[in-house]
């Protein structure tokens, strides 16, 4: 085998290590395995041919790996640009930390204007350096610029705060701020008066913090919103209100998405109040619910609380988020739709019984409105999740009846604890006297009462079923011993309510607004109880209670700036029509009975034995000759104040006449 000859030299030592010889020159030609020997290979050997081998060069040059230009290219920038820094820091080696943003403009023209920390590199020419390093390299434009912390800290850039009322002059706000304490503050304690006072010392231009702007705002706003309601002409007033609320409303946006503040809760509560008394109450859901969610974020809702805080915050803090507590429960209970706090994630103190910023009104005795209407709250939490939640519609007619007597038995509780009449009858004030916001909170406490029972009922059982019912025969011995279906267990309660109107104020004022969907529902409830039964001698005067509601809702109708209340006169006035004239078909037909009596009956002047027996059973009963309960009624002698007869029955929850209205109750009920 003839194979190629390598010097002993190193040179022929290196191009022997780089040659391969694998086959033969006949092997690799017909592709067929090479197996040598001494001289030749077995295949040659085999088809007696010259083997030769001829030695084949298999020298590779390092493959390059990739990116290996690019990298050589970054490598040779950065030796540059370590050149010139070299260079920059020989004239001045000093780095130092500065806060300020003129720093910022040296050091980069744009992309750093979000960092905290600056760094500013004196004496070094750093737009040159920049335009450098961005020749070098046009993706490093994103690499410089610094992404937002997206943190809100200032809203100057972003809105600009619009006055749309300027605030008053010190001495009149101090006086608008009293006048606020005195009437609002006993029934929504929002605002602790220390601070309220404090608040007044702004500058020239107001507030810079959103939130205690807002806060006065609100404050001057209830002060007015209050005030026309002394005065006959409410124009000037609601104009200064609005005024107010505006300027608190454009800061809203601020106050929901900056760090939460006591002050924040205080000030969303005060608009979502000063909002609930206006014909547009639209926008109260929304800020009750964010200064719900506030306040949980600050842990209102909890009893857990920072010791470093006195007892009069402590105490403030109790009261802001029962506020937003009880005015949540009422919304809910009106529109049906779920509160914004639940009870079973809070465990926070019941407010103090005694307030410091109670005012004694001449000879009336102090009354916590706010704490009776804190507990009033929570009986109206019950409601909504055992009678209208989603999974109380669910339950079987047997549970909901069983719910309604323990929601019954809570709300008849409250009313014992509280030192008010609610059969009483307010004295008319007389022209151009002031209405004392006492009469004011007592009106909205007993509407509110009202409304709590009404609703109980209202979803207790359908009303088809008892209406069914009633046209059943009657049972003297069984409707005696049990009580009257529930729609006319509020028929008294009703009454006493729809009588309040003879002391609100007629016209657009807060008040009004607060409860005039509850007047609406107590005249539902007389009108639907008249129904039942027209014949009663006692419909025309509860028609006549419903009389000046419908002037009132007629009144703001024509005002036009409520689609609601238009829908609610419209509602009742076709309900009324509808009730008085059959009043007055069963009245004519009931005088044309008398008369036929009275011709057939000329000369009988003694009743027969069955009647006679019959009397004695019912006095013997504890019931007068109507049918109605012998027990005075402890609100008949104030009565004599309002325009209407005061000789009728009691038609109460506990003393109907149920054999004279026919109602029959199953047992078991």
């Amino acid at each position: 085998m003839s194979t190629s000859s390598t010097s002993e030299s190193p040179e022929g030592e290196e191009q022997g290590r780089r040659l391969i010889i694998r086959a033969c020159d006949m092997c690799r030609k017909k592709k067929i395995r090479c197996e040598p020997t001494a001289e030749t290979c077995v295949q040659c050997i085999k088809y007696r041919t010259l083997c030769h081998f001829t030695p084949i060069s298999v020298k590779r040059k390092p493959r390059r790996p990739p990116e290996q230009k690019r990298v050589e290219e970054l490598e040779k920038r950065l030796k540059s640009m370590e050149e010139q820094l070299q260079r920059a820091n020989q004239s001045k080696e000093v780095v130092r930390i500065v806060d300020e943003q003129g720093a910022l403009d040296n050091l980069w023209d744009e992309g750093l204007s979000n960092f905290e920390c600056r760094i500013s590199l004196e004496g070094s020419d750093i737009p040159r350096v920049r335009k450098t390093l961005l020749d070098m390299d046009p993706i490093a434009e994103h690499r410089f610029a610094t992404n937002p912390d997206w943190k809100i800290t200032n809203f100057s850039t972003m809105f600009s705060r619009k006055v749309f009322k300027s605030l008053p002059s010190k001495p009149e706000a101090i006086a608008l701020v009293n006048k606020a304490f005195e009437g609002f503050n006993l029934a929504f304690p929002i605002f602790d008066q220390h601070d309220a006072m404090a608040m007044l010392n702004y500058p020239d231009g107001g507030h810079q913090e959103p939130s205690h702007w807002a806060c006065l705002n609100v404050v001057l706003a209830i002060a007015h919103r209050f005030r026309s309601m002394r005065k006959m002409d409410n124009e000037f007033d609601d104009r200064e209100a609005w005024g107010y609320l505006q300027n608190a409303l454009a800061v809203a946006p601020e106050l929901t998405l900056l760090e939460a503040k006591i002050s924040s809760v205080q000030a969303l509560i005060g608009m979502a109040v000063v909002i609930q008394g206006t014909p547009n109450p639209r926008p109260f859901g929304t800020l009750v619910s964010q200064a719900i969610r506030m306040a949980q974020n600050l842990g209102l809702h909890r009893k857990n609380r920072d010791p470093n805080l006195t007892p009069r915050e402590v105490e403030q803090r109790k009261r802001v988020f029962w506020t937003a507590y009880f005015i949540d429960k009422e919304h809910c209970l009106r529109t049906g739709e779920p509160p914004a706090q639940d009870d079973e994630e809070m465990d926070i103190e019941m407010p103090s019984e005694m307030m410091d910023n109670m005012i004694q009104f001449g000879a009336t005795t102090d009354v916590n409105y706010f704490t009776f209407r804190v507990k009033l709250a929570l009986i109206q939490g019950q409601v909504y999740r055992r009678l209208i939640s989603v999974k109380a519609e669910k339950q079987s007619v047997t549970r909901r009846m069983v719910e309604v007597k323990r929601l019954e038995g809570m709300l008849a509780v409250w009313r014992a604890s509280i030192p008010i009449n609610f059969s009483e009858n307010y004295k008319v004030p007389g022209r151009g006297r002031p209405l004392i916001p006492p009469i004011i909170h007592k009106v909205i406490l007993r509407m509110n009462y009202f409304n709590t029972l009404n609703t109980i009922h209202r979803f207790s059982v359908p009303v088809e079923k008892w209406r069914s019912q009633l046209q059943e025969p009657i049972d003297p011995d069984a409707g005696s011993k049990h009580s009257p279906p529930p729609p006319i267990l509020c028929v008294e309660e009703a009454r006493n309510a729809i009588t309040l109107m003879h002391i609100t104020p007629n016209g657009d004022y807060s008040c009004i607004w607060v409860i005039l969907h509850m007047f609406v529902q107590a005249a539902t409830t007389l009108l639907e109880n008249i129904i039942s039964d027209p014949s009663h001698h006692r419909a025309p005067a509860d028609l006549k209670l419903i009389e000046p509601l419908l002037i009132l809702l007629c009144g703001l109708a024509k005002d036009g700036r409520n689609e609601e209340v238009a829908a609610m006169y419209q509602s009742c006035g076709a309900m009324f029509e509808k009730t008085r004239e059959m009043v007055r078909n069963a009245t004519t037909s009931e005088e044309q009975r008398n008369s036929s009596r009275k011709g057939g009956d000329i000369g009988q002047g003694s009743e027969s034995l069955a009647e006679f027996l019959r009397r004695i059973d019912t006095v013997s009963a504890g019931l007068d000759e109507e049918g109605m309960a012998l027990v005075e009624s402890p609100a008949v002698n104030e009565l004599e104040m309002v325009d209407f007869p005061t000789d009728f029955p009691y038609l109460g929850a506990n003393n109907l006449a149920i054999s004279r209205l026919g109602w029959h109750v199953p047992d078991g009920y």
